[in-house]
């Protein structure tokens, strides 16, 4: 719309900005697009994707530990249930 400005931040995530943020001399796009040319330092787009990538990663070390465990649990639940109605039939 209008009243809002579009960075393509390839590389990263878009954004949409509202339209006044647009040549205020701050630069809310990785890609400087919102400013004019020179005003910004160079395309970080790439850099910042990377960074948040590293993140993200480093952010489901715990959360694939824990599917393990819980892997671990069922299977040993799974095997307790078989064992249990095995001897229900003896």
């Amino acid at each position: 719309s209008p009243s809002h400005f579009y960075c393509e931040n390839r590389g990263d995530f878009a954004l949409s900005i509202f339209s006044s943020r647009v040549g205020d001399g701050v630069c809310d796009c990785c890609d400087g697009s919102d400013e004019e040319e020179g005003r910004c330092p160079a395309d970080r787009c790439r850099e910042f994707g990377e960074e948040r990538v590293r993140q993200l990663k480093k952010a489901l070390l715990p959360l694939e530990e824990g599917l393990k465990k819980r892997e671990k649990y069922a299977d040993a639940a799974a095997q307790e249930l078989e064992k249990t109605r095995h001897q229900e039939k003896l």
